[in-house]
């Protein structure tokens, strides 16, 4: 996840399958057809559903406070990224106002020379 967004609909999306992978095992399950190509798939198979219902609450219980940690990991690294673009763009007029210093300290006759003398 990079953005604020993909966060937020993988938390909307995740709530979602949880929902209706409960409503299935609870009001469905005993009900599908386990003759057919349910009972031959090799891992729906050995499902049952009070244990499947139960882990679903279990992951719901457990969902919201994911979430928040993972919203706030990708805010946080949306403010680090900011960051970094902001303190390389500083980092670039320093470096200039540095080179204008080190000519502006050669020149005997420039007004401006005092500004590049540390104050330190």
């Amino acid at each position: 996840m990079k953005s604020l967004e993909e966060a937020w609909q993988w938390y909307m999306e995740t709530r979602h399958l949880l929902r209706v992978t409960g409503r299935l095992a609870d009001r469905f399950w005993n009900d599908l057809d386990w003759e057919g190509a349910l009972g031959k798939d090799e891992v729906v198979r050995t499902v049952e559903g009070p244990p499947l219902v139960n882990a679903v609450e279990l992951c719901r219980s457990q969902l919201d406070d994911l979430a928040i940690v993972a919203i706030f990991s990708v805010f946080e690294s949306v403010v680090r990224d900011r960051l970094r673009i902001e303190i390389e763009e500083e980092r670039q007029q320093i470096k200039m106002l540095s080179s204008d210093c080190g000519l502006r300290g050669r020149l005997r006759d420039d007004p401006t020379a005092h500004l590049c003398r540390s104050p330190w």
